[in-house]
């Protein structure tokens, strides 16, 4: 990125010496040939001849005219291009303040999927998950098989699961509120996921390691209703908030973001979510 950066300024400081260049130049021929004309007209001179100069001297302005015409084209453009850019710079040291680095459809998105599998099977020391349900995880097996595997790689990985417990009241009024608004629109709903997606996240897990592996492995349950779903892998991090009771999980949208982006609003909220629901006074160990 840092080298197309450098090279479009380049490219942009050629064009710009260019174009101010030949319409500088332009101009001052423009100017010689209108007074060297006048000079001659007023002296009854003649350059070669009267039927060579008339034909010369028309050509010459005609010619330089439309270099400076199109130097003076190329140089609105360049201003006009200059705001254009300014805006964007403006927008993109935003997105830069804030640590927002890519934005996923969804869970479903081969995007997302793969940004998961990669940093998984590239983690190194931490990853930690935060989340109502964690629906992402129960619905792609792949990524808890990859996580337990990944453990048995890297013996300085710790691995943390922080899940809204069930008998948190946010949670049970989360489950409520959904069970309502799909009961009123007519459609299926399966409330079950309340007590079925920890267990089925941590015994997959525990299932595929070893007690020695298991120390670096925390399954929490939240006290508090998560209130969005947080994945943090070494120094990566994506989350999404959670939305109204018509829209699922696997129908929100997931921010990348840096969370060394101290300066950023957006970055300082979610690493401080993170911080809030991942201390121990918050959150109590499952029991299997």
């Amino acid at each position: 990125m840092a080298e197309q950066i450098r090279s479009w300024v380049e490219a942009r400081s050629r064009y710009r010496l260019i174009v101010y260049s030949l319409g500088f130049i332009s101009l001052l021929a423009i100017v010689f040939v209108f007074g060297y004309q006048a000079i001659l007209t007023h002296r009854k001179e003649t350059l070669v001849s009267a039927a060579f100069d008339g034909p010369f001297f028309e050509t010459s302005k005609l010619v330089l005219g439309a270099v400076f015409g199109g130097a003076l084209v190329g140089i609105i453009f360049d201003g006009f291009q200059s705001k254009v850019i300014n805006a964007e710079n403006n927008f993109v040291s935003t997105m830069v303040k804030e640590g927002i680095v890519d934005v996923f459809a969804n869970d479903r998105d081969p995007r997302f999927i793969e940004w998961l599998s990669v940093n998984i099977a590239g983690a190194k020391s931490e990853i930690s998950i935060v989340g109502l349900g964690m629906g992402f995880l129960v619905h792609n097996r792949d990524l808890i098989v990859a996580i337990a595997e990944q453990v048995k790689k890297q013996k300085n990985l710790r691995v943390s699961f922080y899940i809204g417990a069930s008998s948190s009241i946010g949670v049970a009024n989360r489950a409520e509120e959904e069970a309502a608004w799909h009961k009123r629109n007519a459609l299926a709903y399966d409330p079950s996921w309340i007590d079925r997606y920890a267990p089925e996240i941590f015994t997959t897990i525990k299932q595929a390691l070893t007690a020695t592996h298991l120390r670096r492995v925390k399954f929490m349950l939240t006290k508090t209703q998560p209130t969005l779903c947080i994945v943090r892998i070494d120094d990566r991090t994506v989350y999404y908030p959670y939305g109204p009771p018509s829209i699922r999980g696997s129908q929100s949208p997931w921010t990348q973001i840096d969370l060394t982006a101290n300066k950023g609003h957006l970055s300082k909220f979610i690493g401080g979510a993170l911080e809030f629901y991942t201390d121990k006074d918050n959150a109590d160990e499952f029991k299997f």
